[in-house]
């Protein structure tokens, strides 16, 4: 066989080899390109059905909200005993709900007057003795100079007494005689927190954030501060307001 018989007969079976490689390589696409469609419509479906869960979540949650709140309403003009039925309900809603409308709870009940010291006994209409308020922010992030007053935080005497409160934050809140003892506020957030006459007996303060709080007559008996950013500024009022208790002939448990 010449050689130019050869080449006719390569170029004779190269035609449908090449149409066979392109065929091939056309399916192979095809395949690559209906898997990563088959894919994108999933993760659109899934995205969809995330959605819709989170919107029958939230509208769950501002149902046990609503719920919980029209229920406090109605009892607080009842003439029965309302202290335990008051913390159970106020105990089951808070565990059922998020952290925005849990912050929402706490300025009902606060407005309320039911989770405030009283001015004799020290004793809230409702202890939130075990309650979880962990991550809630209570914060106020309005420009300085420019906040209009509300009771909240004002005159607070805020009881949260044995509350979890890690990773919350205060920035900015007058905390005026509030009890926060046996609390667990690790890595809380009290800078800029007008801290007069507060409790933190027993608490524990670990990485907390206190940077340009203001001290004046805080209770620390036994106050676990470690990795806290108290300066020795501070300490030094405190220890200063201590001695002043001391001279006083009053007793004290400021640290």
């Amino acid at each position: 066989m010449q050689f130019k018989d050869i080449l006719k007969v390569t170029g004779v079976l190269l035609v449908p080899l090449m149409l066979g490689v392109a065929t091939m390589m056309l399916t192979i696409q095809n395949t690559i390109d209906a898997k990563e469609n088959r894919e994108k419509d999933l993760d659109i479906a899934q995205r969809e059905r995330d959605q819709t869960a989170d919107l029958a979540e939230e509208e769950r949650q501002d149902n046990r909200l609503i719920e919980y709140l029209n229920g406090i309403s109605t009892l607080m003009f009842s003439t029965r005993p309302l202290d335990p039925l008051l913390r159970a309900k106020t105990m089951s809603v808070l565990r059922q709900l998020d952290v925005k409308r849990k912050r929402e709870v706490i300025l009902f009940l606060y407005e309320a007057k039911l989770i405030r010291s009283d001015m004799n006994s020290g004793i809230p209409i409702i202890s939130l003795q075990d309650v979880n308020l962990d991550n809630v922010d209570f914060s106020d992030l309005r420009p300085p100079y420019t906040q209009v007053i509300s009771n909240f935080y004002y005159e607070t005497r805020i009881a949260l007494r044995g509350v979890s409160l890690r990773n919350t934050s205060f920035q900015r809140r007058n905390l005026y005689r509030s009890d926060l003892a046996q609390t667990d506020c690790t890595r809380s957030n009290f800078s800029s927190v007008d801290l007069l006459e507060v409790d933190f007996s027993y608490a524990k303060l670990v990485e907390c954030n206190f940077e340009n709080a203001r001290f004046n007559s805080v209770n620390l008996q036994n106050a676990n501060l470690s990795q806290s950013n108290i300066t020795d500024e501070q300490l030094a009022i405190l220890l200063f307001t201590l001695s002043s208790s001391t001279r006083d002939g009053s007793s004290s448990t400021e640290l």
